[in-house]
């Protein structure tokens, strides 16, 4: 008798075929479930089964899209098998259907649609009718200004088929306008592990690598549908096996399955090698007419080929003419990778185009070229999609793998004559460069480990133009751990390169910098640490660059990066000045104490290369007023002594600041991006009210029609989203940062200092005990006579302790808290939670135009809200409930007291009640003393200052003290306006020392104001030492000061934008004021510079 096979086993296991499927899907190795349902379906008991019916079922059979049970907990290398046996049992179906399909394809991009709509018909009556074909159907009826009908294309109306047609049919009609489908991803998304939305998302998106759909799933699902629709899901599937996956059989079958045709635009690497390699070699070059001249007589690009196609466009600065498909879509990429005028617009072609393609090799292609240039993603996700698409074949990996091939062959490592051999090479191969060979060569040799047999290869071609050539000399000195020649190389090669810094992005010098970091001595490796932070930014980087900061200043025996001698022609100790050492660094470079002195350091950066004329001046001498502005403001705000509720706005700025940065650009972004997705789902969903829906279809249809209702918010939601990640970042530093609110509320409030205060009288006199037994307690004798029994003494201060304590710490416990969103007791008073209220208050409160500091300060302003009205609701909380708990607790605890005296003497009563009047006003006055904890205002929110302020600020900018004995009325200066005041007082002082002919540290400026018919006249004496004729030079002063607005403009490029034009451009523009300026020597020792304003200016 015949041994029976495991198949077969499977096969007679039940007379069931769920069960015999189950039995299969579980007990089958892989290869053996790609022939069971290769054979099996033809057999009983699944032949004739709804498991078999994929083969023949079109879509008007269809009975559901939900995953059949049998399929719900089967992995998903079952699920490949399984449907791979499926597919090569069908195979001669299959190949008919890509065959129509790409003949489909040509004549709708010949825009032969009445043809290609008989052929669709045709591929119908031979495979029947799917998604797939309907889709087609419903593209080329569109053009044709048909109107699409699905019910007269034979789907059954009300079910759930149709209606996802009906749906996709009216995404269809919106494609010109709008980018509909991305706000519907957004929407969808919440739900996609749901497997009918997740088939829903795949259905109106396609393999859209933005949508996030599960491949496996759909797999699952379109085994319910039909023959076609499989394939072309498994097809997509293979798409992205090839690219990410690192199971290699896995990935040969996939390969092997969508292996191109002849006329692909992927075409195999046996043709055209050297016409593939010529134009690559023109882009490495540089040679960008080259590249366009080449690749413009291509009908067919892969790839490659596309991004050569569309950057070389982009950096020539023109586009193709013509109306062909390969012309609109090369020019589309080029305005994409531009991202200029035409950039929403191209987009949105592309979009449009990949949505007719939706499942096609060229969808998926476009769709990840699309997402690097589009996408706001991380360094790391834009590697992973870049070394996903080159493992597919194309134009770069034919060439890599040609010259690889023949390096192999002709070449072997250990041979040591290896320019002969790279020559010998060049001659049989004429066609391709010695440089090229090279490349290969080296790369081969630093495979195989031999980094200095690579080195000596690459040793001619180190000044070559040819980026990627650079890129592995690079590699090759990083890995020979020549660190030196490494940064040097790779700052050559960012100066001299026209690419983005990302391209020379190396993780291994990265890390072998930040190892080095506490040993730097030079400012190259600072300098390459911080550009490679530039590309790959994260805390471990930036902190090795503080650190890096730290040690070169130590190597260089010098307190401050600052006091560091270079020459003004050092450009790159300048960017190490203007651009390394922000303010964030120096704070955690740990060369200072403070924050304070950090900041100080920073001012003197600023101060001194805007001295020397080096760097972006204007930039800098903004950044040293704002920075000192912001010093003195926070220096007057800080209330930390009298307020118990704090949290320090500079330090959390500091930590938060290049996160609020990153989220603000996106938010920029959004808020100008207008609100036609409303628009356009408006109209979807009329068009949906117009056609009756069968309640047959309720499942798909209260979903679909559900959610767009709720889309009509997205324009604005989008915003909202990205403003509330802004608002997160702010306020988880804000509130839990180490130094923020809940940590100082923690060590000042709740942590026994708040409990101490209201408990510490009643302890002092005895009557508050923490005592856990009799055996514990401590019992005044002055407080009870001793014929009372030490029980009851227990019994009545343990009661009165536990319900005094429990009040508080209730208090303490359920009040005196944070809550965040998702995060902290409801209960609490210090309530940061965000609703889309606040949300739509603050984007009012900005506006249309706003700058990242306009953002910041609103945000601030809504902290400091809140921290306020939680201040109000504890103080109102200890004035009533808090002191009424005590109080009554005290009363309760006297009556008790009271009763056991009774019997006793008088004398101990009387003492009692005095000793509990005088307690109950220590209790008061303590509740009055800790509900002043609750004060607390930021300067932040002010909208006024002392004007004494406006002339700190000048002092900071300045570096030391330079007013003595000024006579400044006590006036408040509101907060619009003090930017200006500081300007003017800078310039006055900054020429002051410059022009008085006398050391700086000893020239003095004494200001004098006073008020006169609403005007307030200030005058501004300094010394000095003048040499010429004091009557001809006040002459020529007076001329100065009475321009018009061409001769100011002229004297401001003339001064530098510091000096009298600047002055004047401040009081008549910032100030609007109406009044000049004087400008005159007193005598040769002393010079006055007279202005007025407006009390306008003033509060």
């Amino acid at each position: 008798m015949k041994k029976l096979t495991v198949i077969d086993k499977v096969l007679r296991s039940s007379k069931k075929p769920g069960v015999v499927l189950r039995n299969a899907l579980t007990k089958l190795k892989d290869e053996n479930l790609r022939v069971f349902s290769k054979v099996g379906l033809s057999s009983y008991p699944l032949k004739n089964s709804r498991y078999a019916e994929i083969e023949t079922r079109n879509i008007a059979d269809i009975k559901n899209l939900k995953v059949s049970v049998v399929f719900e907990s089967i992995s998903n290398e079952k699920v490949f098998y399984y449907v791979l046996g499926i597919l090569e049992k069908n195979r001669e179906k299959i190949e008919q259907f890509k065959i129509t399909r790409d003949n489909i394809e040509n004549l709708i991009e010949q825009k032969k649609y009445d043809q290609a709509e008989k052929k669709i018909k045709q591929l119908e009556s031979a495979l029947g009718s799917s998604f797939w074909s309907q889709n087609k159907t419903q593209f080329v009826q569109l053009n044709q200004g048909k109107e699409y009908s699905a019910e007269r294309s034979g789907v059954p109306s009300g079910t759930p088929q149709e209606l996802i047609l009906h749906h996709w049919n009216a995404f269809l009609k919106e494609t010109d306008e709008s980018r509909v489908r991305t706000e519907v991803l957004e929407q969808l998304s919440e739900h996609r592990e749901d497997s009918f939305v997740n088939y829903i998302i795949y259905r109106l998106l396609g393999i859209d690598p933005r949508a996030g759909v599960d491949l496996y799933r759909i797999l699952k699902t379109e085994l319910n549908t039909t023959l076609i629709d499989l394939y072309v899901a498994f097809e997509s599937l293979c798409f992205y096996e090839v690219a990410f996956s690192k199971d290699n059989n896995k990935k040969a079958i996939c390969e092997n399955f969508v292996k191109p045709s002849k006329d692909s635009v992927n075409q195999p690497c046996e043709s055209g090698i050297i016409e593939r390699y010529t134009a690559i070699e023109h882009y490495t070059l540089g040679n960008y007419e080259s590249v366009v001249k080449a690749l413009a007589e291509k009908s067919k690009l892969d790839f490659t080929e596309l991004y050569l196609f569309s950057y070389s466009l982009k950096l020539l600065g023109y586009r193709l003419i013509g109306g062909s498909e390969k012309s609109r879509l090369v020019n589309w990429l080029a305005d994409v990778v531009e991202n200029g005028e035409l950039f929403l617009s191209s987009t949105l072609n592309l979009d449009n185009y990949i949505f007719t393609k939706s499942t096609s090799y060229e969808a998926f292609i476009l769709t990840h070229f699309l997402m690097l240039e589009t996408e706001p993603m991380s360094f790391e996700q834009t590697l992973k999609i870049n070394d996903g698409i080159k493992k597919i074949q194309s134009s770069r990996s034919c060439v890599t793998s040609t010259v690889e091939k023949e390096i192999k062959t002709k070449f072997a490592p250990e041979t040591t004559k290896i320019f002969e051999a790279v020559n010998l090479l060049k001659v049989e191969h004429s066609y391709l460069s010695n440089k090229i060979y090279a490349k290969y060569l080296g790369r081969a040799l630093m495979k195989n480990g031999d980094y200095e047999k690579a080195k000596d290869v690459y040793q001619p071609f180190s000044d070559t133009s040819d980026c990627t050539l650079r890129r592995d000399i690079l590699t090759c000195q990083i890995r020979l751990n020549n660190r030196e020649v490494a940064v040097d190389y790779f700052l050559s090669s960012i100066d001299n390169i026209t690419k983005s810094i990302s391209f020379w992005y190396s993780h291994e010098l990265c890390e072998m910098l930040k190892q080095n970091a506490l040993r730097t001595n030079n400012i190259k490796d600072i300098i390459s640490l911080y550009f490679l932070n530039e590309t790959v930014s994260n805390t471990t980087n930036q902190r090795a660059i503080s650190l890096a900061i730290r040690a070169y200043t130590r190597y260089m025996e010098k307190d401050n990066p600052s006091d560091i001698e270079f020459n003004i022609n050092d450009r790159r100790h300048v960017f190490f000045l203007e651009r390394i050492c922000s303010r964030e660094l120096l704070v955690k470079s740990l060369l200072y104490r403070t924050q304070r002195d950090a900041y100080e350091e920073r001012i003197r950066i600023c101060n001194l290369l805007v001295l020397k004329k080096l760097g972006n001046t204007s930039r800098l001498n903004h950044e040293a007023k704002e920075l000192s502005k912001q010093q003195v403001l926070e220096e007057a705000s800080k209330q930390v002594s009298s307020s118990k509720v704090y949290a320090d706005l500079d330090y959390v700025r500091t930590q938060v600041w290049e996160d609020f940065e990153n989220h603000f650009q996106l938010f920029k972004i959004r808020s100008h991006e207008g609100d036609r997705a409303v628009q356009e789902l408006e109209r979807t969903i009329e068009m949906m009210e117009d056609n009756s829906i069968s309640e047959n279809a309720s499942p798909l249809a209260k979903f679909i029609s559900g959610q767009l209702e709720s889309f009509l918010s997205l324009g604005k939601d989008k915003v909202n989203k990205q403003l509330f990640l802004i608002l997160q970042a702010v306020i988880e530093e804000y509130c839990y940062g180490l130094k923020g609110l809940n940590s100082y509320l923690s060590t000042r409030v709740r942590h026994g200092t708040f409990s101490s205060n209201l408990t510490a009288p009643l302890e002092a006199e005895g009557f508050l005990t923490k005592a856990k037994s009799l055996d514990e307690l401590h019992i005044d004798e002055g407080n009870f006579p001793p014929e009372i029994s030490e029980t009851k003494i227990y019994a009545i201060i343990e009661g009165f302790s536990k319900e005094y304590t429990e009040a508080i710490d209730r208090f303490i416990g359920e009040k005196v808290q944070v809550v965040t969103n998702g995060r902290g007791n409801d209960d609490g008073f210090f309530d940061y939670r965000v609703s889309s209220k606040d949300l739509y208050s603050i984007r009012e409160t900005l506006g249309e135009e706003f700058t990242s500091q306009d953002c910041w300060d609103c945000i601030v302003s809504f902290m400091i809200d809140r921290t306020n009205i939680g201040c109000s609701r504890a103080k109102e909380m200890i004035s009533v409930e808090l002191a009424n708990q005590l109080i009554k607790a005290v009363n309760r605890f006297s009556e008790n007291v009271t009763g056991i005296l009774e019997d006793c003497s008088p004398v101990y009563r009387e003492q009692f009640i005095r000793k509990l009047d005088k307690l109950r006003r220590d209790i008061n006055e303590k509740i009055s003393h800790v509900e002043q904890w609750f004060e607390v205002e930021f300067s932040a929110s002010s909208t006024k200052y002392d004007l004494e302020i406006a002339f700190d600020i000048t002092e900071k900018m300045l570096g030391r003290k330079i007013f003595k004995d000024s006579k400044v009325p006590s006036l408040k200066i509101k907060n619009s306006n003090l930017s200006s005041f500081v300007d003017i007082l800078h310039n006055i002082v900054t020429n002051a020392v410059t022009h008085s002919n006398i050391e700086g540290s000893e020239v003095r400026v004494i200001v004098h104001a006073e008020k006169e018919n609403g005007r307030y006249f200030f005058k501004c004496n300094n010394n000095c030492k003048f040499y010429g004729d004091v009557c001809m030079e006040n002459t020529r002063l007076s001329q100065l000061t009475d321009m018009n607005e061409n001769q100011m403009k002229e004297r401001a490029q003339f001064e530098g934008g510091s000096g009298v034009a600047k002055i004047l451009g401040i009081l008549r523009y910032d100030l609007n004021s109406d009044s000049g300026i004087t400008l005159r020597y007193k005598d040769d020792q002393e010079f006055e510079v007279c202005f007025e304003v407006g009390g306008g200016i003033f509060v």
